[in-house]
């Protein structure tokens, strides 16, 4: 099997896996022959969960109080879920070059991928699993397992009520820390070089959750505030809400209709189509893994008015307050192969205009603060391959944005190794910033000062903090 990557546009993880093909009859002998390989869905998030101390789904560092947005707070929602119609494959039969396009999924309606805390439910969104262990090697449990099992014992995880939905779900964690593995989606598949990847899914989203951000003087609403989700408040509904009626008890949070699109309005359902670099080859009877990655971390974003001149995006609404989800198609990342690990960094960035550095500023008001997001996927081997750099408010000053990626996939030299740290390269539309001598190898926890130069081509200082 050839190495192929995917790109696309909008952190999830999807693995497609091969197996062990279906069987024909071969009309001359009469023995049976392979004439399909299996393709294995498993799907994964990543995704920061806030200890108790921290409160909200995104919580300040204390060291860096003089951080101020403007008019946007993101963070990680506690819920979310899509409704996806479509998933196909499409390629090329190499022996005799007749196009072959193999529908995943097929659900008009939409059928339901939900996030709990980063954990994945995939129990509504198709008809069969495969139970798998931890190491991707299907095993036979003697049932259907839509929630997966138990590493422990490889026993049947249960399904639970919703404390969101009153519905039943998957579990987000096993019962006393037990860890529970997701289960693949397994089809059959004729044998092809596939080169697109492509899934269509309803455009608003369900989120529950809350941001916080404390906000400069030059916002309309400063200070710190955090800001929860009502489901009567819905961005398009017919309430044109004020930034304060958000700003309730983290308890009392509410799944709320998001709208994922960059555009408003927006059209009813968004198309992403990934490009597999090289293509990726399934055989009869072959193993062919294939990921696809999509991070919540910064998908929850609230628009509080602090600036009336403009909203998120363009024709977005400037007269009241609201919850979006502008940069969702910015966190679909994929590869053939499976995933390693995947880790998560926060961000705080000193713009500093024309100088080399910030070391002769000691006042941080004279600076240009941003703060923001970094995921990091690693392939099979541990090594890095994809980063997605994204801003906690987009709209403040963009100088640091954008993933290794172009139209031709991910670009894995993007990662420039020195010893035991790298230099990064992003690129957004036709510019790049490089995060200079990252120590990708933080402990959880701890913490790194470097420099950066950022997409307006001057330098500054940034801090960079592991969280996953």
């Amino acid at each position: 099997m050839r190495s192929a990557i995917i790109q696309g546009l909008a952190i999830l993880c999807l693995t497609f896996m091969g197996a062990c093909g279906k069987s024909s009859t071969d009309s001359t002998t009469g023995e049976a022959t392979a004439s399909t390989g299996t393709l294995a869905l498993s799907i994964v998030g990543t995704q920061q969960v806030a200890s108790a101390s921290e409160g909200s789904a995104l919580a300040l560092q204390e060291d860096f109080g003089f951080y101020r947005p403007t008019a946007i707070a993101s963070g990680a929602p506690t819920y979310f879920s899509v409704d996806i119609t479509e998933i196909r494959l499409a390629g090329q039969d190499p022996s005799t070059g007749n196009f072959i396009s193999l529908k995943i999924l097929d659900e008009p309606e939409g059928k339901p991928l939900l996030l709990q805390n980063g954990n994945v439910d995939i129990s509504n969104l198709f008809s069969s699993y495969t139970c798998v262990l931890s190491d991707g090697v299907p095993i036979d449990v003697g049932a259907d397992c839509p929630c997966g099992i138990y590493e422990d014992d490889e026993s049947i995880v249960e399904k639970v009520i919703s404390e969101e939905t009153g519905l039943e779900v998957c579990p987000y964690e096993g019962e006393n820390g037990r860890v529970i593995i997701n289960p693949l989606f397994a089809v059959d598949a004729p044998p092809a070089v596939y080169d697109t990847l492509s899934i269509t899914l309803k455009s608003n989203a369900k989120m529950s959750g809350c941001v916080s951000a404390d906000f400069s003087v030059l916002s309309a609403d400063p200070g710190e505030h955090e800001y929860c989700t009502l489901a009567a408040h819905a961005l398009g509904g017919t309430t044109t809400p004020q930034p304060s009626e958000f700003e309730i008890e983290p308890s009392a949070a509410e799944v709320a209709t998001v709208p994922l699109s960059k555009i408003y309005p927006g059209s009813d359902e968004l198309f992403y189509s990934f490009t597999i670099t090289d293509g990726l080859e399934l055989a009869v009877g072959e193993t062919a893994p294939m990921s696809l990655v999509v991070d919540t971390n910064r998908v929850l974003r609230f628009y509080n008015m602090g600036r009336t001149d403009e909203g998120p995006n363009p024709g977005y609404p400037t007269d009241y307050a609201y919850f979006f989800s502008t940069v969702f198609d910015q966190s679909f990342y994929g590869f053939a192969g499976r995933t390693g690990d995947i880790r998560g960094y926060q961000w705080i960035a000193k713009h500093c205009d024309s100088l080399e550095d910030c070391t002769s500023i000691t006042d941080d008001s004279q600076l240009a603060i941003i703060q923001g997001w970094m995921t990091v996927i690693y392939d099979s081997n541990d090594q890095p391959l994809i980063s997605s750099f994204m801003p906690d408010d987009d709209n403040a000053l963009t100088i640091i944005k954008g993933a290794n990626m172009d139209s031709t996939g991910p670009k894995p030299e993007a990662f420039t190794k020195s010893g035991t740290v790298y230099d990064i390269t992003m690129g957004l539309s036709d510019k790049e910033a490089t995060i200079e001598g990252v120590n990708l190898d933080l402990d959880v926890g701890a913490s790194q000062n470097t420099t950066f130069v950022g997409l307006d081509g001057v330098r500054g200082n940034i801090t960079i903090i592991r969280k996953l």
